[in-house]
Parts: structure tokens; sequence; C-alpha cells
């Protein structure tokens, strides 16, 4: 299931740090900014700032986060419920049992 958490313009550097405010505000203190994925998608945008190319792409972010841009609509957006959802949660708890047991 795609959870949308923030759909914001990004044609100007300000629409873009607002968007990076809310990246970091609703990803609840991931370091998603300090990420390579994340770099080259700030790279994508100045790009597309600069000379209207590309107009769209995808990045992938960690903890199942994604950003979509498209046409100048920069999409924030989360994975959940999916199967790899449900087998991190059972390789964390298989784990977390191992870690007890020592």
């Amino acid at each position: 299931m795609r959870i949308v958490l923030a759909s914001l313009p990004v044609h100007t550097t300000h629409e873009l740090r607002a968007f990076e405010h809310e990246l970091r505000t609703l990803t609840k203190g991931d370091s998603i900014p300090r990420t390579l994925a994340y770099s080259d998608f700030r790279i994508s945008i100045l790009k597309y700032q600069q000379t209207g190319h590309p107009n769209q792409f995808k990045s992938v972010l960690p903890n199942y986060h994604f950003i979509e841009f498209e046409n100048g609509i920069a999409t924030l957006y989360r994975n959940v419920g999916t199967e790899l959802d449900s087998e991190v949660v059972e390789i964390n708890e298989q784990l977390s049992s191992k870690r007890t047991r020592c």
C-alpha cells in the first residue's frame, strides 16, 4: 500500500527548501537528506530548475520511502504492508530472539 506523505511543487529553490523541511518533519528524524539517493534527487531537481529536464524520475530512499518527481511536482511516499515489510519483521523477531537466548 502506498501512503503519500507530501506532494509539493519544486519549481524554485524556495519550494525545494519547503519540500526538504516537510521531508525531515514527516520522516521523523530519519537521515534521508544524508543519503546518496537524496543527493541524486536534489541534483536532478536543480538540473530541472535550470534546463527543464528530466521531467520525471524516482528516487528510492531508506525505510521504504520514495520520492517521485513529475513535471515540477515532488511526491514523497512510503510503501507499507508489502511482503518485504513482513519479511523484515520476521527477520528482526528472529534476531531479537537469538540475542535474548545468549
